[in-house]
């Protein structure tokens, strides 16, 4: 990656596309079913849609990395501002990365998210935590089981509460 001194550095991580065949599980199987759901939920925005945003936000002088080829300390350093492109609310998928460009900023380079939601905001270590920990309750549906089973334990007492007071 080449960048002139005082250019945006905007990484973006490339969509993830299934070949049609290469997902081998059941049609109507359970782990294919969420998956459908998680991808339903994040409702990721497309490439174009992303660098207009970035563009929008931060002019046309910006320059475009694959989250795979992080730039160096010191090309992140002579940009000054970084922008994360997620293409989703939460930044699913991006495992690491996100860690990796934090950790590889130095202290004058500022790093801002730019999600598919349009909303930015700046990526410091309290941020990422927050925002890995939204990331494990949408991958593993807890925030849905966790309702569910209070929903169930809370519902007969509702309604047996109901019947004493003579409602149907």
């Amino acid at each position: 990656m080449t960048s002139s001194p005082g250019r945006p550095i905007a990484i973006y991580r490339a969509a993830p596309s299934l070949a049609p065949g290469s997902d081998t599980r059941p049609p109507k199987s359970i782990s294919r079913r969420l998956d459908n759901i998680r991808r339903y939920k994040q409702a990721r925005r497309s490439a174009e849609y992303m660098r207009a945003l970035v563009v929008e936000r931060a002019g046309p002088d910006v320059v475009f990395v694959e989250a795979a080829t992080i730039p160096s300390r010191e090309q992140l350093g002579e940009s000054g501002k970084v922008f994360l492109l997620w293409d989703d609310a939460i930044g699913a998928g991006w495992g690491l990365a996100d860690l990796k460009v934090m950790l590889r900023a130095p202290r004058s380079a500022t790093v801002t998210v730019l999600n598919g939601r349009r909303r930015s905001f700046a990526l410091t270590p309290m941020s990422l935590a927050g925002t890995w920990a939204r990331r494990f309750f949408e991958a593993t549906f807890l925030g849905e089981l966790a309702f569910t089973i209070v929903f169930m334990v809370v519902s007969p007492f509702i309604v047996g509460l109901d019947l004493v007071r003579g409602r149907r």
